[in-house]
C-alpha cells in the first residue's frame, strides 16, 4: 500500500497548483481511479488476513450517522453522474457513538453503495437507512436496479467466484461481497439479501454496538480504545 499512497499524496499535492480545466477534469479521474485501487489493495490485503484468522476489530466510539453521511458523499459524484436519487434516511434517535469498527464498517459501505450504483439503472434511485434494533444497529441499502436471479443469489458471498454476479460485463474480483459478509460476522452481525431481477436488490446488514459483546481474542488491543 506504501507506493499507492505516495502516488495518491503526489496527486493531492498536484491538485492544489495552477492547472487547466482539463488537466483539473484528468486529475480528477486519475485520483479517483487510484483511491478505488487502493480500495482494492485494501480487501485483497484485509482477505488473505482474514483467510488466516488474524483479522481483528478495533472498536471505537464511533458516530454511525455521520460515518454513512460520509460514505454516502465519497460515492455522491458517481450516482449523479448516472443521475441517481441517492436518498439517506437516519433515525435521529440513534446512540451519538456506538462500538464499531469505523474502518471495517465503511468498507462494508463502500462495497455495498458501490454495487448499488454500479448494477442500477440510468435515473433510478438508491435508499441507505439506519435504525436500531435492540443491540444492533440495522443498515439497509435498496436500490431498483438490474436485481438479480435466483441462482445468482446462491453464490452471493463465494469466494472469487464471478464478480460480476448480475452479468452486465463489469467484471469484478469475486472478493468484496465475500469480504463484505465476513466483517459484518466479525462484528457479530448478519447480512440479508432480497433481490428480483428487473426490480432491484436490498441489503439488510445488522451490527452489534456493543463492546461486551465480543470476546477479548476478538478485539484489536494494540491501540487503546474507549468503545461504549
Amino acid at each position: 500500500r506504501t507506493p499507492m499512497n505516495a502516488i495518491l499524496g503526489l496527486l493531492e499535492w498536484l491538485d492544489q497548483t495552477e492547472l487547466s480545466a482539463e488537466q483539473a477534469s484528468v486529475l480528477a479521474h486519475v485520483r479517483q481511479a487510484g483511491n478505488e485501487l487502493l480500495g482494492l489493495l485494501n480487501d485483497v490485503l484485509d482477505f488473505s488476513r482474514n483467510e488466516s484468522r488474524l483479522l481483528r476489530l478495533s472498536l471505537q466510539p464511533t458516530d454511525l450517522v455521520e460515518l454513512c453521511e460520509h460514505v454516502a458523499a465519497v460515492h455522491w459524484s458517481k450516482a449523479r453522474s448516472k443521475r441517481l436519487q441517492l436518498r439517506l434516511n437516519l433515525d435521529p434517535t440513534l446512540p451519538a457513538l456506538m462500538a464499531l469498527d469505523p474502518h471495517r464498517v465503511q468498507q462494508v459501505l463502500h462495497n455495498l453503495l458501490s454495487n448499488a450504483i454500479k448494477y442500477n439503472k440510468w435515473g433510478g434511485k438508491i435508499d441507505v437507512s439506519l435504525s436500531l434494533s435492540k443491540e444492533q444497529a440495522v443498515i439497509t441499502i435498496a436500490d431498483n436496479g438490474i436485481g438479480m436471479s435466483k441462482e445468482k443469489m446462491k453464490h452471493l458471498y463465494t469466494r472469487f467466484f464471478d464478480g460480476d454476479y448480475r452479468k452486465q460485463n463489469m467484471p469484478g474480483t469475486g472478493i468484496g461481497l465475500s469480504l463484505t459478509h465476513d466483517l459484518v460476522k466479525l462484528h457479530h452481525g448478519d447480512i440479508q439479501c432480497e433481490s428480483q431481477e428487473g426490480e432491484g436488490t436490498t441489503f439488510t446488514i445488522t451490527l452489534s454496538i456493543r463492546k461486551s459483546a465480543y470476546a477479548p481474542d476478538e478485539i484489536d488491543n494494540s491501540e487503546k480504545t474507549n468503545a461504549v
